[in-house]
């Protein structure tokens, strides 16, 4: 069970914590009580987003539900082929809404994108009953979305109450569930990022709030063997683990603690930068392949060549109109200042044999790369028709996809 009541408010960090989501069930039988819960929280109407697959899953049966305790106001029924959280999804969606006093996402990550993103345009709460237990961001602050062709993590509405049974994600395809443990296995890296950042820069961190992600990380890593097999157990971890990254993301209003490069390498491609690569290929499961790269890459950095002072930096222009083309001034817009211009010299003498510290104690990839691989997880670039040439180049470019410093950044733009 996850507790909710001690994670809003203010933190040592310096911050006042803000967590909108109030109710989380997760039990068996959390469709049958969600009706009764949404009336007793006021809602009289509501209006649910769905895809094809989602509403046979379970958007059918909520919708008996809902119609039943009089509560349903219709369904947008998304069945467009490859369905994305982009403008097309949302104006879909919004033309199609009306006299509602709620919104419910019944869907895995792209349908939450839409309707918490449609949510936040529209100033309306939005409740999230997940059916695959595919990504994190299920009760997060922010959406990923693509709009003229850029990927960018907007601000949006995290929901109010999240209601989501293991025995509906233990039917998913498989392919869904190896997404989320990708995405969730990618905080191993994101983590190490963020608090590297702060060492050096005097980024805002906070303890509890990486804490809770590591918790995260380590519940779904402890449960991967279990998945394959249908165990119940094994996907209430998973499905706690996404919950509580997207906690922390609320927690945060951003997505620090929770993407970093092998994000970046991930949103590089779904941007269409590198030919060839499978644009189309779930998220997560092209985060939990990056983080398996970049964990070989990390682990074997030269630090003391790194960080050796005094630090220059190479001017990223030329490198982002190099790779970015049409979208070059839009990306060289959203990297100024450059995340790595806020290095402090003082902080790296200080704190330089913290840094190496964290990096040496990330996972083992082989380790990883077997559990995932065990279950079906993607685990090698070619999958997905990337070659070690496309790889190479994405991991010298997609550093600048978001202003954020990592060690992808800083490998690639720190002249040694």
């Amino acid at each position: 069970m996850i507790k909710l009541n001690n994670l809003a408010g203010p933190c040592s960090c310096g911050h006042n914590h803000e967590v909108i989501t109030a109710h989380i069930d997760t039990d068996k039988g959390a469709a049958e009580r969600m009706p009764e819960k949404l009336k007793e929280s006021g809602f009289s109407k509501v209006w649910m987003v769905c895809d094809t697959n989602t509403y046979a899953a379970a958007g059918e049966k909520i919708e008996a539900l809902l119609c039943k305790a009089e509560i349903f106001a219709g369904k947008t029924l998304l069945s467009h082929e490859h369905i994305m959280a982009d403008e097309y999804s949302v104006e879909l969606t919004e033309s199609s809404i009306n006299n509602y006093d709620l919104l419910l996402a019944v869907g895995s990550g792209t349908i939450h994108d839409i309707t918490r993103y449609v949510a936040f345009q529209h100033n309306t709460p939005f409740v999230s009953f997940p059916t695959a237990a595919s990504v994190d961001g299920f009760v997060s602050s922010v959406a990923a979305m693509e709009f003229g062709g850029l990927k960018v993590t907007l601000s949006s509405r995290s929901p109010i109450m999240l209601f989501a049974e293991p025995e509906v994600l233990k039917e998913a395809p498989m392919d869904l569930t190896c997404a989320g443990v990708g995405d969730i296995l990618g905080k191993y890296t994101s983590l190490a990022d963020w608090r590297m950042a702060h060492l050096i820069t005097g980024e805002h961190f906070c303890q509890r709030i990486y804490d809770l992600v590591l918790k995260a990380t380590e519940i779904v890593h402890a449960n991967i063997a279990g998945l394959s097999a249908g165990n119940l157990t094994a996907f209430q971890g998973l499905l706690d683990g996404l919950i509580i990254s997207g906690l922390a993301m609320q927690m945060m209003g951003h997505s620090r603690p929770a993407s970093s490069g092998e994000h970046h390498i991930s949103h590089f491609w779904e941007m269409g930068m590198v030919e060839g690569v499978d644009p189309n290929a779930l998220h997560g499961e092209k985060v939990g392949m990056n983080e398996l790269r970049l964990l070989k890459l990390y682990k074997s950095a030269d630090w003391d060549k790194l960080l050796a002072l005094p630090i220059k930096l190479r001017d990223i222009k030329p490198d982002i109109r190099l790779a970015y083309k049409d979208l070059a001034d839009e990306i060289i817009e959203l990297n100024t200042p450059d995340s790595a211009d806020a290095i402090d010299p003082e902080l790296v003498k200080k704190n330089l044999e913290e840094v190496k510290a964290i990096y040496a104690a990330l996972p083992d990839s082989d380790e990883l790369m077997e559990l995932m691989a065990g279950i079906g997880c993607t685990v090698a670039p070619e999958t997905l028709s990337c070659s070690e040439e496309a790889m190479q180049y994405s991991i010298d470019y997609a550093c600048y996809v978001r202003n954020k410093l990592t060690l992808l950044r800083l490998l690639r733009i720190v002249e040694r």
